[in-house]
């Protein structure tokens, strides 16, 4: 009940969250066409933080191709800003991992950095120093 509840409310911003099954899609479809952003998540409240953020802050999200998961009481949520619903395999997410907070994965499939909270400033830092985002910059 407090799930749906969480739902309903996190699907009224301009972001939506979408549920993700455990015998559903893989990280490599992502690959070569996105970034991967990993995220764990304590509570409700820092959930819906974290939504708010990614709301303000979507078109630097959007440039960098960089999709977001929040992992919150063993459930894997894409934030994104499309009502498409694309599930996503919480047992390869959370193997990948590894009881970090947050984790960068690049275009490549590789983790590219670890970070010890979710800080946005730090993670864009990081994706414009990569040589294929420095590469997309200069042409």
């Amino acid at each position: 009940m407090k799930l749906v509840c969480l739902l309903i409310f996190i699907s009224l911003g301009t972001l939506t969250m979408n549920v993700k099954g455990a015998q559903d899609n893989q990280l490599s479809q992502y690959y070569w066409e996105n970034r991967v952003l990993i995220t764990t998540i304590a509570s409700e409240q820092e959930l819906t933080s974290l939504e708010q953020q990614l709301q303000k802050l979507w078109p630097e999200f959007e440039e960098r191709k960089l999709i977001v998961f929040a992992i919150y009481k063993e459930r894997s949520f894409e934030l994104t800003p499309q009502s498409s619903y694309s599930k996503q395999n919480i047992e390869e997410i959370t193997k990948r991992l590894n009881n970090r907070h947050t984790l960068l994965i690049g275009l490549d499939g590789g983790s590219k950095a670890v970070y010890d909270s979710f800080d946005s400033k730090q993670i864009f830092a990081d994706i414009d120093a990569m040589p294929m985002r420095r590469s997309r910059l200069e042409n």
